[in-house]
C-alpha cells in the first residue's frame, strides 16, 4: 500500500493486545483508536476515519447490542475484522454477515499483515481444515463438556423432536426457561437451528426415549 493502513482496535480487555501490536509492521500499519469498554463506544466509534476495524467477539456482540449501527458506519468506508482464537470459530459463525473478515490470533499472529491485507479485500482469513466437519465436530464436543447440566439435559428432548411445551412439561420449568436453555446451547455449540442440535444430539447417542404418542409427531417447534 502507498499510505499506512490506520487501524481502529475494540477489545474487551488488553490481554493479548501488546502481541497483535508487536505483530503489527509500523511501515504498512497505524492504529489510530483503541477502545476497551463499550461505555466508551460512542459516536465516535462509528465516525473515526480508518481502513479496518479489529474487534474481538465479546466487543462485538456489544457493540451489536447497544450500539448496533457503529458497525455499518465502519463499513461504508472501511473494513470490519473480527479477531478470535480458533475455538471460538464456530460462535463467530452468527456474525459472519456483520463482519467482513476473520483474523485467529492464536494461528495468524506471525501473518498479522498478511491477514490485514487479506481482511480489507473482504476475504476471510481461517487456517486450513479449521472448517472441516471433524474440526467443527472437535469444537462442539470440548464446548459441550462445559454445558451446564440443564443444557445438557435439553439435548435429549430435542434429538426426540419435542416441543418447548412438551420439554417443560417433563423438566418441570417454564416454557421460557427451555426456549432460553434451547438457544443458550445452540450459541454456545455453534448450532445453527434445532435441527443441528438434534443431529447432534442423536451423533452423540443423546436420544431420549420416544413415547408412542410422540412416534406419529414429526414436527418441531421454533425458538
Amino acid at each position: 500500500m502507498s499510505a499506512r493502513c490506520r487501524i481502529l482496535i475494540a477489545k474487551q480487555s488488553s490481554r493479548g493486545l501488546s502481541a497483535l501490536l508487536k505483530g503489527l509492521d509500523p511501515r504498512q500499519a497505524d492504529v489510530v483508536a483503541f477502545y476497551d469498554v463499550p461505555p466508551r463506544l460512542d459516536r465516535k466509534f462509528g465516525e473515526t476515519d480508518v481502513d479496518i476495524c479489529l474487534i474481538d467477539l465479546k466487543m462485538l456482540q456489544r457493540v451489536l447490542k447497544s450500539h448496533p449501527d457503529c458497525v455499518s458506519r465502519i463499513r461504508r468506508s472501511g473494513v470490519v475484522a473480527l479477531i478470535l482464537n480458533g475455538k471460538h470459530l464456530s460462535k463467530a459463525r452468527q456474525f459472519s454477515d456483520k463482519v467482513d473478515g476473520f483474523v485467529l490470533v492464536d494461528h495468524l499472529l506471525d501473518f498479522i499483515n498478511e491477514s490485514l491485507l487479506l481482511a480489507q479485500e473482504r476475504h476471510c482469513v481461517v487456517p486450513s481444515g479449521m472448517l472441516s466437519p471433524l474440526a467443527v465436530l472437535n469444537m462442539r464436543l470440548a464446548s459441550f463438556e462445559a454445558l451446564s447440566a440443564a443444557e445438557k439435559r435439553i439435548l435429549p428432548h430435542l434429538a426426540a423432536a419435542r416441543t418447548n411445551q412438551a420439554i417443560a412439561a417433563r423438566m418441570t420449568i417454564s416454557e421460557t426457561t427451555v426456549k432460553a436453555l434451547v438457544r443458550s446451547v445452540r450459541l454456545k455449540l455453534g448450532l445453527l437451528n434445532r435441527t443441528e442440535a438434534a443431529l447432534f444430539a442423536v451423533s452423540q447417542n443423546l436420544s431420549a426415549p420416544v413415547t408412542a404418542s410422540e412416534s406419529s409427531v414429526g414436527a418441531v417447534a421454533g425458538d
